[in-house]
């Protein structure tokens, strides 16, 4: 009997998939990899939760900014299961900075109307899903350069999708 319990812990331990969990943005602008300031375990709680795995969704909400304009800067690859920025209020941006760092989500992704995206030339953001079921809202932001990477993935669109015509490129692969 002790085996199988041994079993069952050591496959717990290292299913990834077992340790999905819901990150939450919080303190106004910042590095998403600045996981010490802005990334919570609950909407509004207290920052220094882990940073976002490819099996953690992300949210952005009314807690996330307090002012406008507010900006979360990919500083470095990053990754997401699905990316919901319902809520978010004070017209935040999600900025892509410098050089070749990629947004990597793994789901779902919904835009809000009232943000923006900014992106450097060099950057992408892949969708990477290998399952069906995904969905993908921009409310009216055109999306820079994309890429659906996710072999045997598939995405819903929930309304249209206009691709930003100075972004370097749309992928399907």
């Amino acid at each position: 009997m002790k085996t199988i319990y041994i079993i069952i812990a050591l496959a717990t331990f290292f299913c990834s998939e077992c340790y999905s969990a819901n990150r939450y943005w919080v303190g106004g602008t910042g590095n998403w990899s600045d996981n010490t300031n802005h990334w919570s375990a609950s909407s509004g709680g207290a920052a220094n939760a882990s940073l976002p795995s490819a099996s953690d969704n992300v949210y952005f909400d009314a807690n996330s900014f307090s002012a406008g304009g507010q900006i979360v800067s990919i500083d470095a690859d990053s990754y997401c299961n699905s990316m919901d920025w319902t809520g978010a209020t004070n017209s935040p941006t999600i900025n892509f900075p410098t050089g070749s760092v990629d947004l990597y989500v793994a789901g779902s992704l919904k835009f809000i109307g009232a943000m923006s995206l900014t992106q450097a030339s060099a950057s992408w953001i892949r969708l990477t899903s290998t399952t069906t079921g995904n969905t993908i809202t921009t409310a009216g932001i055109a999306m820079p350069t994309t890429r659906f990477d996710g072999v045997g993935g598939e995405w819903t669109l929930q309304d249209n999708f206009t691709h930003n015509s100075s972004a370097r490129s749309f992928r399907v692969v």
